[in-house]
């Protein structure tokens, strides 16, 4: 056997040592640079993939009998002083489950929608999203370990950047919804070690990926804090930011979204980003979910598995007005629009003071001066064909044939019953939310990303990085931010491809479909125009299939603030670069 995996690591060095014979003869054809680059990454010691399946086992055996030997995996501590975990405990509990491989996925700079999976990822079938009741079948998650690995967690980030622990899933200390003490829930992950190459290879971009430093990788920059230290591990927002009864926003299910006020100004006094560790939605969180499914899946086409809330448009008169109840009666045909457990608005939706039509805009107050953000808890046959959803509601309201109800955006939480990845009911029906790498994602309303930001001087719009939410500025770029060079043209465009620039991953390219390229549309003011954007992504309830994580709006002045856009409270806006001595080592 020994002579074997000489034998095996003899031909990997020369052709590849990750991937099998006929990708690594497709690599030799591509060109010197990329073997080279496979060179390096057998240099380091890395696993051959063809090494023979016992020399795997046996590894892997060694490796686990190291882990025990060490006392490995660590439970972490818990400081009773500080009333959470031991940040070094934590590490070591996540560093635990790192398996230090390098894996792989080459993603089309064309139409093709599908990618490559290569390097560890090779053979790894794309997990099969779940429903209520029907687990999501994920052979990554299989693993327990590994760039993939996740776990829940109560946490946050303290007033310099730093992150901690309170809660792990399990432990008694940990709650998905409010506990009254201000806990909020992250997904806790490993740092992610990529290095992209897109030059050397006309058709794809290749991106490597690994839980553990490699030789020429870099994570995202947002692993690292103000001080240049690197983060013990990575906290990404697990539900959209909703607000509590003392108006602190917040991280847990069972929550109305937190809509019309927010803005990328409004924002940092929303999340205090002044004085704490916190800011909205960070250019990593964005990364963290378009990493997740784009590796995992092994495909651009975000909407070929989940649609996410993106179809879900709907107003309607009520066909009965009463007084003094919990429920609005439509017509059969409108009640079939409607999903239980979903949120709505109703207004009186009557006139202005000039006599004028309200319109049917969400913003507008008559259009939910009734009730605002309520959930259906359930729909109601009455005896004439007519149907009554029942709306959870503290006290009774009047209905009118004149009021107008409308959807919005969805709740926190409903995603909570689904083991894994998936929606509800339907992962692609169009009106519900979705689960991707534990996050919950797609309420029907774009998501703020804090620290990106847009801005043109009559040449189109160029993507802006912020690095440190503590220097964000309102009405203005932050001093200290990086221009990225990647550009939008055009003020409608689908791009094709990825574009990778300091952490920050969009669309690149034009010419892309709804089902081609990379499937999500990007909205922007028009290139000649001046001035500064906010970074919204995702889409909303009328998106259709323009949306999905890809998908950009563009349009937004800092100061705006439509029903249409929601956040998350972030732990990782606080960053830096790596600090010198650091990265000599």
């Amino acid at each position: 056997m020994a002579d074997e995996n000489a034998n095996a690591v003899n031909y990997v060095v020369v052709e590849d040592p990750l991937m099998s014979d006929a990708t690594g003869k497709e690599l030799v054809n591509v060109g010197s640079q990329v073997v080279e680059h496979l060179k390096d990454i057998a240099n380091q010691g890395i696993e051959p993939q063809k090494a023979a399946q016992e020399a795997r086992e046996a590894a892997a055996d060694a490796r686990a009998a190291a882990s025990e030997a060490r006392g490995n995996p660590p439970q972490p501590t818990w400081d009773e002083a500080k009333q959470r975990y031991t940040n070094e405990t934590m590490a070591a509990y996540a560093h635990s489950h790192r398996d230090g491989k390098i894996y792989g996925i080459k993603v089309p700079k064309s139409m093709i929608t599908d990618c490559i999976k290569i390097g560890a990822a090779e053979g790894i079938a794309a997990p099969t999203p779940g429903v209520i009741g029907t687990p999501c079948v994920d052979p990554f998650a299989l693993m327990g370990k590994g760039p993939h690995w996740e776990e829940d967690v109560c946490g946050g980030a303290d007033p310099d950047g730093a992150p901690f622990v309170d809660g792990i899933e399990g432990d008694g200390r940990f709650s998905l919804t409010d506990n009254g003490h201000g806990n909020n829930v992250y997904v806790l992950k490993n740092v992610i070690w990529n290095k992209f190459v897109d030059d050397v290879d006309p058709d794809y971009i290749w991106w490597f990926y690994s839980d553990t430093r490699k030789g020429g990788y870099e994570p995202n920059p947002q692993a690292f804090l103000p001080d240049g230290t690197l983060r013990p591990y990575m906290l990404t927002p697990k539900y959209g930011a909703s607000k509590d009864a003392k108006g602190n926003l917040r991280s847990v299910s069972g929550a109305p979204l937190y809509v019309r006020k927010l803005s990328h100004d409004s924002g940092i006094d929303e999340a205090k980003t002044a004085t704490t560790g916190y800011s909205l939605k960070s250019a990593y969180d964005d990364w963290y979910i378009k990493f997740s499914y784009i590796t995992r899946y092994g495909t651009k086409n975000f909407q070929k598995l989940f649609t996410g809330c993106s179809n879900y448009n709907v107003q309607v008169a009520p066909v009965l007005a009463e007084t003094g109840v919990k429920r609005v009666v439509v017509s059969s045909t409108d009640a079939e629009k409607f999903l239980d457990g979903s949120c709505v608005s109703l207004g009186t939706h009557d006139t202005g003071n000039s006599g004028a039509s309200v319109g049917t805009d969400r913003n507008t107050a008559k259009n939910y001066d009734v009730f605002d953000m309520k959930r259906i808890v359930s729909h109601e046959t009455l005896a004439d064909g007519n149907v009554a959803l029942n709306i959870e509601c503290d006290a009774p309201f009047d209905t009118g044939t004149s009021y107008l109800l409308s959807t919005m955006p969805w709740w926190t939480g409903v995603t909570d019953a689904v083991e894994g990845d998936g929606s509800p009911s339907s992962n692609l029906s169009g009106k519900e939310p979705c689960k991707v790498g534990g996050v919950e994602l797609m309420y029907g309303a774009y998501e703020l990303v804090h620290g990106v930001m847009q801005q043109s001087v009559g040449d189109g719009f160029y993507f802006i990085v912020n690095p440190d939410s503590r220097n964000e500025k309102k009405g203005s770029v932050a001093p200290g931010a990086i221009e990225t060079g990647i550009r939008m043209v055009d003020d409608s465009t689908w791009p094709i491809t990825i574009a990778n620039a300091h952490g920050l991953l969009v669309g690149q390219g034009k010419g892309g479909s709804s089902n081609s390229g990379l499937c999500d549309c990007s909205y922007n003011s028009k290139p000649t125009d001046k001035g500064i954007r906010e970074h919204l992504t995702s889409g909303h309830l009328g998106s259709g299939s323009n949306a999905g994580p890809w998908c950009v709006g563009g349009w937004g002045w800092l100061a705006g603030a439509p029903w249409g856009i929601c956040s998350r409270l972030s732990a990782t806006g606080r960053g830096g670069e790596e600090a010198p001595a650091a990265k000599a080592a």
